[in-house]
């Protein structure tokens, strides 16, 4: 292989890499959002239905 096929492997291959991480990190963050969300909607829920309970007594 010449000098520059290898470098353009290279290279391609540090972009690969680097893409996962970066998907991997937006995923993770988008996880950690959608967490925070899920709990804040259940909290509020939880609450409706307490308050809903309650007025059936």
């Amino acid at each position: 292989m010449s000098e520059q096929m290898i470098c353009a492997v290279t290279v391609s291959m540090l972009v690969m890499l680097n893409s996962k991480w970066f998907q991997r990190g937006a995923a993770y963050a988008s996880n950690q959002q959608n967490r925070k969300e899920v709990r804040a909607k259940a909290k509020a829920c939880s609450a409706k239905t307490r308050q809903n309970s309650m007025e059936h007594d």
